[in-house]
């Protein structure tokens, strides 16, 4: 139990004033839940209780969350005494989703109460999936199963439903509706169970997010930590159980790796993790039981490595949460980067730890440093780290993104290589032991590694050689104000670029902000607000580096920074190993001297070259205004300067017959782009002829690719090890390179696109164990097809994808096509693909994004249509990453984008308006589509087009958003 002073002491660091609801007058110390579910409606019967003791000096109501509530009676227990609280006494903000309840009479400071609910509340339908929801699978049982995060636990009880409110919770379910055969699980063991009911043990103090409650027909697999910790796996009884074996090892090799980081052991009685096949996020980490979606629970023979590698991660990051999230909690959603880019670092940190063989800080790199980068670039698309207008629960939800996750991610890897990994690793553990069950502020978090930077070095349990991380920190660490170091990096949107040119006896550098675009059509040039760490890599002749740390500091006045070089050396590399968030651009001098060393250069070091000078490109190819703010050497290095850099990097990168996956997948993705905007241009033809020359060497990598299986699940977690990240090609890579060169009209490669297409047919439609190629390389070679082809070829496309659904989606599509053709009549179409083609669990249901852009970058004028009629149908948009990689495939039609754009739905056209920017080079859109909305003028979406905008949409913003 807690003793007051111990909740005055959490309430001091509870919610920041700038929370959307004021609810601290009251602390919650213990929660009972009564609930009596049906499988058969979607009524939930609840009887609640909340105990609280008052914080405030005085006291005459209480404000709670709630929402959906319908209430019978409500009761308030003070000094033993119950009273009836009237309903005239209870008022229900809907738009706030709270509810204040008017007291008997007014309390004092410490005086502690207790309140009383008898209520009805609703679960949500499959399609909504929000707070309780129930499922009803064709294929499986009925399932109820509830996701809380952020703020839907006020759906279920009536609470204190923030995070700095934490409480202890005791659950008991009522089984008169539940079949024998149903499991009942949440968030601990059960305490006693009869015919009649089952009550769950009382949790530790957790936030109200973190409740669950999970019923449906599961079985298990069973493992321990010595004697104190049960580990299961659930899956529903329609699948083999057997295939949930190495999440099982994962979920165990993860604990015991941050019991060790972290030097705390999980104080738990269980730990569940649920597969279900419908849950709204991929996985949740609700205290002892975690929810994943099953697609990403199931790991078989046929499960691409791409996939085991993604399930790996997803399981560090949701057991990460246990010791910060759950354990140690966040007093704001202001801070949720702090939670959850904490914990997407962790999640490398044990996948490098695990399976050293894939070079995974490759693709942190790739995949989310250089993702947030992108988002982080676009005015329109980010925000600060820690927002200032969270101030309804759409604010709050939407705050769950990719800036908050990534960016979160590499600001706290960039602090870690800043400090040095003993210092952070030691603060960190400060950090958990002083916020231990309670909640903590950004400012406890860096106070901790404060004491970290200052105290005696410590080894720490888990060694920086074992999980890939340099030990080169920025010297004087004692003086390194951490707290002031990362306030602009979390309080200021954007980021930094740093160019390097070669000087008298050295390398001078100067940061400035990433340009964004004005409604000129130019560049503005900003100074760079932010302290940046950077490291500089000094290499020699004889493949001898030099390591060095350097401080760039804020500038007002674009000033440079010295670094000196001897003049023997044989190339300079900035940021050498992506750490720093930023873009690196270099001079004429010093990018010709990385381009002869690019064969010795790390992973890490060449894809950053490629990444930052596509970015960087993309970015200025809408010439760079100069602002009279430069010193005189500086001249913009526009349009043709940075294709000429790309030019060399990818002459380079064939030079060195490149094959390592994350550079090779940054090097397509480039000139795939370079062949986009070669369209609109006369020299098309040469392009495409230079461009195919950069891949040829990779096309055996690529059949390879194709006929790839996946891991093998026999050896368990070290079969997983084996998996090369820097030689073997991923389909997912090879599909990107196929589309690369079947875009240059490589005859070879189409060639090779219409075998794997006909093998892909012949698996679908015969009906013995014929084996396809690998589903991922499948679908970019019917893309080359229905580039190269006709009808025929696009209809396979659409064959493909209407097996990739779901059979309830099916039907959904079925009725929404109004399609010209039936392709079932077609005589290349069977009414249904067998299940015996490769991958199809779990690869199925991954290929209907991929494939929605195949279909929607066809040159068929009728199809391109087609595929925007089926957008008017909220059936096609499910799915986020559906609908995204829809858009995709229209912003490539360049020929047919006006009509397709004018056909297509308000939703699409709202996903067009956040891809547009990003889309290749040039793409500009007016940072504030609030702007367009007051002025009363016609959206404009830019498309690409060498320097004229000339497309637009011709609608109002207010309708588009209706």
């Amino acid at each position: 139990s807690y003793s007051f002073c111990t909740l005055l002491r959490r309430g001091k660091r509870g919610m920041s004033g700038s929370e959307p609801e004021e609810v601290t007058d009251v602390l919650p110390v213990r929660y009972e839940v009564c609930v009596v579910p049906s499988l058969n409606n979607n009524e939930l019967e609840c009887r609640s209780s909340v105990e609280w003791v008052v914080k405030a000096e005085t006291v005459d109501c209480i404000k709670l969350h709630c929402v959906g509530l319908v209430f019978y009676k409500t009761t308030v227990r003070i000094n033993d005494k119950t009273e009836l609280i009237p309903s005239t006494s209870i008022t229900q903000n809907p738009t706030k989703e709270m509810m204040k309840i008017k007291l008997p009479r007014e309390l004092q400071k410490g005086q502690q109460g207790q309140l009383n609910f008898h209520y009805l509340a609703q679960t949500s339908t499959s399609q909504k999936m929000a707070g309780v929801y129930l499922t009803h699978d064709p294929s499986d049982s009925p399932t109820i199963a509830t996701h809380f995060e952020p703020l839907r636990a006020r759906s279920f009880l009536p609470c204190f439903d923030h995070p700095s409110l934490k409480a202890r919770f005791k659950l008991t379910v009522m089984k008169k509706n539940i079949p024998e055969g149903f499991e009942i699980l949440s968030n601990t063991c059960p305490e006693r169970e009869d015919p009649e009911k089952i009550v769950f043990k009382e949790t530790p103090a957790m936030c109200s997010y973190l409740l669950c409650l999970i019923i449906s027909k599961l079985h298990w697999i069973e493992s321990s930590i010595e004697t104190r910790l049960r580990l299961r796996v659930y899956v529903p009884t329609s699948v083999d159980v057997e295939g949930a074996r190495g999440c099982l090892a994962l979920l165990q090799k993860s604990i015991c790796f941050y019991e060790e980081l972290f030097k705390q052991k999980l104080r738990l009685e269980k730990l569940d993790l649920v597969g279900l096949k419908a849950l709204p996020p991929i996985a949740m980490e609700n205290l002892g039981c975690l929810a994943f979606r099953l697609s990403y629970v199931l790991i078989t023979e046929e499960t691409p490595m791409s996939r085991v590698q993604r399930i790996a991660r997803l399981v560090a990051h949701e057991v990460s949460h246990h010791w910060f999230g759950n354990s140690t909690s966040i007093n704001s959603w202001k801070i949720i980067w702090l939670k959850e880019g904490f914990a997407r670092y962790l999640e490398y940190l044990f996948t490098v730890y695990m399976f050293p063989s894939w070079d995974y800080w490759t693709d942190f790199a790739h995949s989310i440093t250089d993702c947030a980068k992108q988002m982080d670039g676009i005015s329109a698309r980010t925000h600060p780290l820690e927002p200032s207008d969270l101030t309804t629960p759409a604010a709050i939800t939407d705050s769950f993104d990719f800036i908050t996750y990534n960016k979160g991610a590499s600001i706290v890897r960039m602090l870690a290589q800043t400090v040095g990994w003993d210092v952070f690793s030691n603060g960190v553990n400060i950090f958990l032991d002083n916020c231990k069950e309670d909640c903590c502020t950004v400012s406890d978090f860096c106070q901790a590694l404060q004491v970290a930077c200052r105290g005696a070095r410590i080894e720490p349990p888990i060694t920086s050689s074992s999980i890939g991380i340099s030990t080169t920190t920025i010297p004087d660490i004692e003086s390194f104000d951490v707290e002031a170091w990362t306030l602009p990096w979390r309080s200021i949107p954007s980021h930094p670029v740093v160019f390097a040119r070669a000087v008298q006896g050295g390398v001078a550098l100067q940061q400035f902000m990433v340009p964004e675009p004005t409604r000129q059509l130019s560049f503005e040039i900003k100074p760079s607000p932010f302290p940046l760490p950077i490291v500089v890599v000094v290499c020699y002749p004889g493949n001898k580096r030099v390591t060095h740390t350097i401080t760039l500091p804020p500038t007002e006045t674009f000033n440079e920074t010295f670094f000196p070089v001897p003049t023997s050396i044989s190339a300079i590399v900035i940021n050498p190993d992506m750490t720093s968030f930023c873009r690196c651009w270099y001079d004429a001098t010093l990018f010709d001297l990385l381009l002869k060393t690019y064969p010795e250069q790390p992973s890490l070091t060449r894809l950053g070259l490629f990444l930052d000078c596509f970015s960087l490109l993309s970015l200025s190819s809408i010439q760079l205004q100069q602002q009279g703010r430069f010193p005189s050497w500086w001249k913009p290095r526009g349009h043709l300067g940075l294709e000429h850099q790309l030019y060399h990097l990818l002459t380079a990168f064939r030079d060195a017959l490149e094959t390592h996956n994350i550079v090779v997948h940054a090097a397509a993705t480039a000139a795939l782009d370079v062949l986009h905007r070669s369209q609109e241009e006369s020299c098309e033809e040469g392009v495409r002829r230079t461009v195919g020359g950069y891949f040829k060497h990779l096309l055996p990598k690529i059949e390879e690719a194709a006929w790839q299986r996946g891991c093998s699940v026999a050896e368990g977690l070290e079969g997983f090890g084996k998996y090369d990240g820097g030689r073997d090609l991923s389909p997912a890579v090879a599909g990107v390179v196929l589309t690369c060169l079947g875009s240059a009209w490589d005859p070879d490669s189409i060639a090779f696109s219409r075998m794997i297409r006909d093998k892909l047919m012949e698996a679908m439609t015969v009906d013995d164990e014929t084996e396809g190629p690998d589903l991922m390389v499948a679908v970019s070679a019917l893309k080359v097809c229905v580039q190269h082809g006709g009808e025929k070829d696009w209809w396979n496309a659409w064959h493909l994808y209407t097996w990739a659904l779901q059979p309830d989606e099916l039907e959904q599509v079925d009725a929404a096509s109004e399609l010209n053709v039936d392709p079932w009549k077609l005589p290349w179409a069977s009414a249904h693909p067998p299940v015996t083609l490769y991958g199809k669990v779990p690869q199925g249901y991954q290929l209907r994004a991929p494939l929605l852009e195949c279909l929607a970058a066809s040159p068929h004028s009728y199809i391109a249509q087609n595929v925007a009629k089926l957008s008017l149908k909220p059936s096609l948009s499910h799915d986020t990453s559906d609908i995204i990689s829809l858009c995709t495939g229209i912003l490539q039609n360049t020929a047919l984008i006006d009509q397709v754009l004018l056909a297509s739905s308000a939703r699409v056209i709202w996903f067009l308006i956040k891809l547009a920017p990003s889309f290749g080079s040039p793409l500009w859109l007016a940072r504030n589509e609030s702007y367009w909305q007051n002025m009363g003028v016609p959206l404009k979406i830019i498309i690409k087009s060498n320097v004229e905008i000339t497309r637009a949409i011709v609608q109002n913003l207010t309708v588009l958003l209706q």
